[in-house]
Order: structure tokens, then C-alpha cells, then sequence
């Protein structure tokens, strides 16, 4: 039994694929697995990651029928072997060093369920960019396991953000099986964020991993913003709503995590959904601005709560300005004033 299984999802991604191979197949240590798992590709990604598989015998290749990355995601575990999951982006990249360094810090002291680490980010001029999404405390214990109120503290803390990502986790394979967690299906946006926040939540048993040695390619980062459609902000938007309202519950499941922390989930749930809105308040489509609007006038109670909050700075993935959530109040009221008509 392998140690890793690294799953790849892949759909049309014939430019970054060789690079990606390449970078795993480049590792100082080689108790892994890797498996494509090709969403249906349109391009020539399929016959790549044959030419691959056919000649490492390390990589395994998967053709499925076009689901998504979520289904993508959810064949590469059933099918995986190793002790360890770890998810790479076909259009992504890893240092030499990085299995091995990822090694030492899983198998160093206490055996985690669930392993957190950072990433660079690299601009389409292939400039990389240092920055990363949380600061871990310099005198961590990289060797002991953290309860989820202490990794909630440290990735709350400061300008610290919680990740949303799945090439920011490694998961112990056993722990999704026995705990039934998987990708949804239904979500086509943000999937990672909602899968990863329910491990979270699973587990009494979580490491951060030191070492940066993940390259997040964004030149196909496909945002919102640049390929907008409902379906996609719904789904989206499903997610932080219901991530904001869990963690400002006041249940015994909540009160573990410390008041500061949670309220500083719920800002950062809230800020993205505002974000989201923001761009979709100016669509011209007039069907697409009803069924917004009617989402906002449902959930009126949480834009209250969210309007208490006190956004001071524009951070990398972006904190609302008032002037939005004014903007956003002023549609809920025509809306309302349009049903009582």
C-alpha cells in the first residue's frame, strides 16, 4: 500500500498537464500513487495521461463522464489506496521536496486525520508570488495534533483566512471512508471550501504543515467574476450562508470553538457572499436579477447580522465595503416594497 495517493483531476487541460506529471514524477521519495481521473477532457488531455500511465506505472488513468470536479474528486478517493490523500490540480505544480517534507510532518509524533499547509500563488508571467493564506505561530508543535478550536484560533488570527481549497489538505484515507465525507455533487462552485469545512468539524486530529511547496498556476483560475453564471453564484452562495449560520450558532457543537474565532468565520463567509453579490447586483439580465433579489429578501436576517460587522480593508480575496452593503440593503427594500404591492 502506497503512503500518498495523489488524485489529479483532469478536464481539458492539455497545456499544464506534462508540467504537473512531471513535478510528481521529479519527487525524492516514490511511495506514492497518482491517479488521473479525466472528467470526459475535450482536448488531447486523455491521450497525455495514457502516454503517462503507460509508461510509469505509478500513475493510474480514469475516464468518467463529464460530472464535474466534485464527482472527479470523489472516484479519485474510492479508487485510492494510499494512507494519505492529496489533491493536485492538473494545471499545477509541486516542488522535489515536497512529498518528503509532507512525510516527515505526518509521520513525526501523532498520526493526523487531517493536515493543513500553504501554497504559492504563480501569475500568468509565471511570477511567484509569496504569499499565503495563513501565518502558523513560529514555535508551533508540528508533531502534535491540534483540536479544531486551536487550528480554528491559528488560521483565524490576525489576517489569517480559513482555506477553502483542496490542494491545501491532506486527508488520511481511512478517516473520509469511516466519516463518509465526500465532495456534493450538486455544488459546481466552492465544493472544496463546503468539503473542507466539514472535516474540520470531523476531527479532534489536525497537524499544519510547515513547508511551501505547492504552486497554485492562476492563470486558469476560473472566477466568478470572469465566467459568471447563476447556477454557479447560487451555488456559491449556498455555501457561505450555510457556513455563516453554523458557526454563529450558539449550539454545544459551536461552543467549543472560542466567540473570537467563529466570529471572525462568519466575517470571512459573509464578505465573500457579499463580494459575489456585488457582481452579480449589476447584471442587465432581468431574470437573473429576480431570482437575486428574491435570494436576498429570503435571507434578509443574515444581511442584518452581516451589516453589524465592521469591514476595515480590502484583503487579498476581498473585504466588502459599506457602500455595497448599502447598495444591497436599497434592493431588499424595493423588493419588499414590490410584494406588499
Amino acid at each position: 500500500m502506497p503512503y500518498f495517493s495523489i488524485i489529479v483531476p483532469v478536464y481539458n487541460a492539455q497545456n499544464f498537464i506534462w508540467r504537473c506529471a512531471k513535478s510528481i514524477q521529479n519527487q525524492t521519495v516514490n511511495d506514492y500513487e497518482v491517479i488521473f481521473i479525466d472528467d470526459s477532457s475535450l482536448d488531447s488531455s486523455s491521450e497525455i495521461c495514457k502516454e503517462i500511465a503507460s509508461e510509469d506505472k505509478r500513475f493510474k488513468y480514469i475516464r468518467k463522464i463529464h460530472e464535474g470536479a466534485s464527482a472527479a474528486r470523489n472516484c479519485g478517493i474510492a479508487e485510492a489506496m494510499g494512507k494519505y490523500i492529496v489533491f493536485v490540480d492538473a494545471d499545477d505544480y509541486l516542488t522535489e521536496l515536497f512529498l518528503e517534507k509532507l512525510s516527515g510532518t505526518l509521520s513525526s509524533g501523532e498520526s493526523p486525520e487531517l493536515c493543513f499547509m500553504n501554497c504559492h500563488y504563480v501569475d500568468t508571467g509565471k511570477e511567484i508570488l509569496e504569499n499565503v493564506l495563513f501565518q502558523m505561530p513560529e514555535d508551533l508543535d508540528t508533531s502534535r495534533n491540534m483540536s479544531g478550536k486551536e487550528f480554528l484560533d491559528i488560521v483565524t488570527h490576525g489576517t489569517n483566512r480559513l482555506p477553502g481549497s483542496t490542494w491545501l489538505i491532506v486527508a488520511e484515507r481511512n478517516f473520509l471512508i469511516k466519516n463518509e465525507l465526500q465532495f456534493d455533487p450538486k455544488l459546481i462552485w466552492s465544493e472544496d471550501s463546503d468539503f473542507i469545512y466539514h472535516a474540520m468539524i470531523t476531527t479532534d486530529k489536525i497537524k499544519c504543515h510547515g513547508y511551501c511547496g505547492y504552486y497554485y498556476y492562476m492563470v486558469n483560475d476560473c472566477s466568478i467574476s470572469k465566467t459568471f453564471s447563476l447556477s454557479k453564484a447560487m451555488g456559491r452562495l449556498d455555501v457561505y450562508s450555510k457556513w455563516a449560520v453554523y458557526f454563529n450558532s450558539d449550539s454545544e457543537a459551536q461552543k467549543k470553538y472560542s466567540k473570537s474565532a467563529r466570529e471572525k468565520v462568519v466575517q470571512q463567509m459573509l464578505s465573500e457572499y457579499c463580494e459575489i453579490l456585488n457582481i452579480c447586483i449589476n447584471l442587465k439580465n432581468k431574470q437573473e436579477k429576480k431570482c437575486l433579489y428574491s435570494r436576498l429578501y429570503k435571507e434578509r436576517k443574515l444581511w442584518k447580522q452581516c451589516h453589524n460587522y465592521k469591514y476595515k480593508d480590502y484583503i487579498r480575496y476581498g473585504i466588502i465595503a459599506g457602500t455595497i452593503l448599502q447598495k444591497i440593503k436599497r434592493r431588499i427594500k424595493s423588493v419588499v416594497k414590490h410584494k406588499d404591492r
